[in-house]
C-alpha cells in the first residue's frame, strides 16, 4: 500500500482531509500537524468511551485512522478504542499504523 515513508506521509496528508487521525498525545498531534496532516485528535486526557461522540461532534465524520504508538500501551489503546469505534459504526483504518511497524518506527512523534 505504501512504497516508502515519503509515500506514507503523502497519503496520510491526503487521507486526513476526510478522516480523523487518532493519536495518543500532544507531541504526536503536533508532529503530524507540522507535516500538514489535518483532523488530528489526541486521546490524552479523554475517556475512550467519549471519543466516538467527540469525533462526530467536532469532525462530523465516521472514518478514523488509528495511529497509536507500536508499544504495548499503544497496542491496547488501538484494540480497545478500535473496538469501541467499530461497534458504533465507525470505519477504522489501521494501515498507516501497521506500516510504521514494518519500518520499525514505534512512536508517531518520531515520524
Amino acid at each position: 500500500m505504501f512504497k516508502n515513508l515519503s509515500d506514507w506521509k503523502s497519503k496520510l496528508r491526503k487521507t486526513s482531509k476526510n478522516k480523523v487521525v487518532v493519536v495518543e498525545g500532544k507531541r504526536d498531534r503536533i508532529r503530524l500537524e507540522k507535516m500538514g496532516v489535518m483532523n488530528v485528535l489526541e486521546m490524552s486526557g479523554k475517556r475512550l468511551s467519549n471519543i466516538p461522540e467527540l469525533i462526530e461532534k467536532d469532525f462530523g465524520v465516521n472514518e478514523v485512522v488509528m495511529l497509536t504508538d507500536a508499544d504495548e500501551f499503544g497496542e491496547r489503546l488501538s484494540d480497545t478504542l478500535g473496538g469501541i469505534l467499530e461497534s458504533q459504526g465507525f470505519k477504522v483504518d489501521y494501515s498507516f499504523r501497521d506500516f510504521l511497524k514494518t519500518v520499525e518506527i514505534n512512536c508517531v512523534e518520531d515520524v
